[in-house]
């Protein structure tokens, strides 16, 4: 699953008093990938959505995403395995 935060509190997709629900769908189990939503009319980045993911669960949460995001690219086997690995480095 594609979780834009910013676009979706903006658009109203997620309450504003609410925890985003991407956090309740990976303890569910479900991959996630963090992605921004169209950043100039959003105002955003994945830079920008990378942090509010990583001050509201912490970083291993958001390296867990990142490894989703690996995994369901369409990238070659090799390249995943460079991505992961620069992953774990970093």
């Amino acid at each position: 699953l594609e979780v834009c935060p910013t676009s979706n509190a903006r658009t109203g997709a997620t309450p504003p008093d609410a925890e985003h629900p991407l956090f309740a769908l990976a303890e569910a189990g479900v991959r996630i990938a963090i992605d921004a939503d169209d950043p100039a009319l959003f105002g955003t980045s994945i830079e920008g959505e990378y942090a509010f993911v990583a001050g509201r669960a912490g970083l291993d949460f958001l390296r867990a995403r990142v490894a989703d995001a690996i995994d369901a690219s369409f990238a070659s086997e090799p390249r995943k395995q460079a991505l992961r690995a620069a992953l774990r480095e970093g």
